[in-house]
């Protein structure tokens, strides 16, 4: 079962060809028929509106879930990247936060 109706709930803003190789044929008709490329498309983030089968879903709502969890992974990996990023700045300024906190006097210091 893969999730997704055989309809999309959005509201279609346009249609767009997508030239396909025979790999790529090859490909989604294994996503249809194979339960095991159907749980790791769930496992990408596929959308799970509606339990349908993969045998009857049409050939765009199949690509539009394919292209779905593709837009998710992307998201994913830009969002890793941007973490790692902040990350590495901030561990970069860490030694020069050290050096403020120690100039600057204790809250309490002001206290007689």
């Amino acid at each position: 079962m893969l999730g997704m109706a055989t309809r999309l709930r959005a509201r279609v803003t346009r249609r767009s060809s997508l030239p396909l190789t025979e790999r790529d044929d090859l490909a989604l008709t294994r996503i249809r028929t194979s339960e095991i490329y159907q749980v790791a498309l769930r496992a990408l983030g596929a959308p799970s509106d509606v339990d349908v089968p993969a045998s009857e879903l049409s050939e765009a709502a199949l690509l539009h879930v394919v292209f779905e969890a593709g837009l998710d992974s992307i998201r994913l990996a830009a969002q890793e990247a941007g973490y790692a990023l902040l990350a590495g700045q901030r561990a970069a300024c860490a030694p020069e936060r050290r050096a403020q906190s120690r100039r600057r006097p204790p809250s309490w210091a002001d206290e007689a």
